[in-house]
């Protein structure tokens, strides 16, 4: 949809998060840019990858066999 109103000229009256800037202009998105979002989702995110969690308790993720083909599989580097 942004693309048309770009394609067709029309000017547009939205903001768009920083994140979604960078990615426009080729920029890496990082973990950082959640901060401007969601700075309490942010301090827990960091807080996990500066920290062992490997011990913690119910964190771990599970789905069913027939909900596994609706997720995109992307694997990245934290």
């Amino acid at each position: 949809m942004i693309g048309k109103a770009v394609f067709d000229e029309h000017l547009l009256d939205v903001h768009f998060t920083r994140s979604f800037y960078k990615h426009i202009l080729g920029v890496k998105v990082t973990y950082h840019d959640i901060e401007v979002i969601d700075p309490n989702y942010f301090k827990k995110l960091k807080w996990m990858i500066e920290n062992d969690i490997s011990d913690i308790l119910d964190l771990t993720f599970c789905i069913d066999a027939d909900e596994e083909k609706l997720i995109l599989y992307e694997r990245t580097e934290v």
